[in-house]
């Protein structure tokens, strides 16, 4: 089994959170979420449009 993770970076310091709360996330934000060590995906949140997402594998 391979690491699963996801974090928060916002207000200059990064933390670890919970997947089922991300629907709250104060903006700007980025978040990284890591999927069994081998797909993440990358999401940029700033306070005004331009938002957007990237999947790594």
């Amino acid at each position: 089994m391979g690491f699963f993770g996801t974090f928060l970076y916002t207000g200059g310091t990064w933390s670890a959170v919970d997947p089922a709360s991300v629907g709250e996330v104060p903006m700007p934000a980025l978040l990284v979420a890591v999927h069994d060590s081998d797909l993440a995906f990358v999401q940029y949140l700033p306070a005004g449009p331009g938002s957007g997402t990237a999947y790594l594998g």
